[in-house]
């Protein structure tokens, strides 16, 4: 990772090295319903029983984190996110 564009706030930051390991590490998953089309219920289950567990955001509703693993069949899906192939 190119740390240039954070360098000017190295002098604010006591924890250089915790800092920039966070940085490194990967954003959980997240999805949020649209309630046009499903209800946060729905979405859990249908993921659910896709196999993966969705974590509710306890401070915005109709939102789940989504575990690390994806599931085998979800991958190609993510592969091609246009779902060409």
């Amino acid at each position: 990772m190119d740390l240039t564009p954070f360098e000017r706030y190295r002098p604010l930051i006591d924890d250089w090295n915790a800092f920039t390991e966070a940085l490194a590490r990967p954003l959980p998953a997240a999805l949020w319903t649209n309630t046009l089309r499903t209800t946060p219920e729905r979405l859990a289950a249908w993921l659910a029983r896709d196999g993966l567990a969705p974590a509710p955001v306890p401070w915005c509703g109709g939102a789940f984190r989504l575990p690390p693993v994806v599931p085998k069949a979800w991958s190609s899906q993510l592969d091609d996110p246009g779902g060409e192939g």
